[in-house]
């Protein structure tokens, strides 16, 4: 695969990190979330709501920052994102520009979600809801994946061949 940036838009529990692990074993490249970026935080930001709410933005800008700096030192990238705010996949769009990206829709139903949420112990409950009416805006993608239709592993084949034949 040509150096490229495999961008996994979609709300917690919709499947982002088990493609993006599929993804890993099948193309060399280097894997970031949004997820671990905000966790690696210092923990006294994190603890602190108030400040955490103040901060938040520009940990996001940071972290589309770090996205573009990666790919600027010679990495393909697989990104897992939540792009809650519009201004965020602008921010995006606008520094990765001139870069090839192919910008991928992780969806599944609302109601999947919701089960996901519930099955799983690390997530916090109402998240997917609160996250499915702003993640999915009028973002333009590339491709879009299904995951209550098709495997992780059959979503990142099938994202592969889009970016063979695309880059």
């Amino acid at each position: 695969m040509k150096q490229t940036i495999i961008f996994l838009n979609g709300a917690s529990s919709s499947g982002k990190t088990s493609i993006a692990n599929e993804l890993l074993k099948l193309t060399p490249c280097l894997y970031l979330s949004v997820d671990e970026f905000i966790s690696k935080q210092p923990s006294e930001l994190l603890n602190d709501k108030d400040k955490l709410k103040v901060y938040f933005p520009e940990i996001i800008s940071e972290f589309h920052k770090a996205i573009k700096e990666a790919f600027n030192k010679g990495n393909s990238l697989v990104i897992d994102h939540v792009l809650e705010e519009l201004e965020w996949y602008e921010e995006c769009k606008d520094l990765l520009k001139d870069n090839p990206v192919i910008w991928v829709s992780v969806k599944c139903p609302f109601k999947e979600l919701e089960r996901r949420e519930l099955k799983r112990k690390d997530r916090n409950i109402g998240l997917a809801k609160l996250q499915y009416g702003t993640v999915y805006k009028d973002y333009k993608y590339d491709i879009q994946v299904d995951t209550s239709k098709i495997t992780p592993k059959n979503a990142a084949i099938k994202i592969l061949n889009y970016v063979s034949e695309r880059v």
